[in-house]
């Protein structure tokens, strides 16, 4: 098993995953009112390519549920754990998990 066994979307939902981990554009804002602290952060980068590694992990495991080949587990599988980063990735774009707030 290489990765030229893998098909195309297995293999664009993995290098939007890994982008998704690496690359940040990020705007973070904090106020304070009245001895009130606020914070808002937002990483559009991180957000955005998570929710495309979402969407074409998930289109890559619909598509490799009928293939036939020999690499047909590992064309669901490495789709599958390029969604999940990417859920991971859109939740920290949210600043959910691992913001500064």
């Amino acid at each position: 098993m290489t990765f030229s066994d893998l098909s195309g979307s297995a293999k664009g939902a993995a290098v939007l995953a890994i982008l998704s981990l690496v690359i940040s554009v990020n705007f973070s804002s904090t106020s304070n009112l009245n001895g009130v602290v606020s914070c808002s952060y937002l990483d559009v980068a991180k957000l955005g390519l998570g929710a495309l590694a979402v969407l074409v992990g998930l289109g890559g495991v619909i598509s490799a549920r009928n293939d036939q080949s020999s690499a047909r587990t590992m064309n669901m599988v490495v789709p599958g754990i390029a969604a999940l980063v990417g859920v991971f990735s859109v939740l920290v774009g949210l600043g959910l998990v691992g913001g500064p707030c």
